[in-house]
């Protein structure tokens, strides 16, 4: 359901602990490249919609400390640093990444979060953040669609991506591209050179019907 009180929801997502709003790239005022693993922990561990959840560590080759995640029991929060970097080997190269989750037992999400994971449909994250640069496509993929085909939607500006479950149309195999397209996943990101080739955003569509419009574009966004 479309309205202004769900895109505030949304900025929710971009807040420091005190409610102001971060600096973008962020989320939940943790910065990618601004910021140590330790204090980005600190700064979760002490806002309102992730205080509560569960910490787990991530190992990578040799036993190094390559991330966290923080665990509720519909959300997971990732802080990662998978990449090789000279400098601070704990200083945050990669991404910041929230996922929705259900599978083992957690903390109770926070109220709001939970809210705000319910009310990130595609149509509100396009009234809220205007249309996308560039649209990719994962699961079955846009040409061999499935149940499980998600749409990727890109802000490059503020470098941060959405991932949204698409729904399916009157045939299982026939997903759309529409206004109530669940949240899955936000992509917090320090660099867009690894973003697959772009493609166009056409609105509310067909999968079928967004394939025939991407024949006829041009190449590139």
């Amino acid at each position: 359901m479309l309205g202004a009180g769900h895109t505030e929801a949304i900025a929710l997502l971009f807040t420091n602990p005190n409610g102001s709003l971060c600096t973008m790239p962020c989320l939940f005022g943790v910065r990618p490249d601004d910021m140590t693993m330790d204090q980005a922990l600190q700064i979760l561990m002490t806002h309102p919609l992730t205080n509560n959840m569960r910490l787990q560590k991530i190992i990578g080759e040799g036993g190094t400390e390559i991330g966290f995640g923080l665990w509720s029991s519909s959300a997971v929060v990732w802080v990662k640093n998978s990449l090789p970097y000279t400098g601070d080997s704990r200083q945050i190269h990669d991404i910041v990444l929230l996922t929705t989750y259900g599978g083992l037992p957690a903390p109770t999400t926070k109220p709001q979060l939970a809210n705000v994971l319910q009310t990130a449909e595609l149509g509100n994250l396009i009234l809220h953040f205007g249309n996308p640069d560039r649209v990719n496509f994962s699961g079955g993929g846009i040409d061999t669609p499935s149940d499980t085909t998600n749409i990727h939607i890109f802000y490059l500006s503020k470098h941060i991506g959405f991932v949204n479950t698409m729904s399916n149309g009157t045939y299982a195999m026939s997903p759309l591209i529409s206004p109530d397209n669940a949240f899955s996943a936000l992509d917090v990101f320090r660099s867009t050179e690894s973003l697959e080739t772009c493609k166009y955003w056409f609105g509310f569509i067909s999968a079928a019907e967004y394939l025939n419009r991407a024949s006829r574009a041009a190449t590139g966004c």
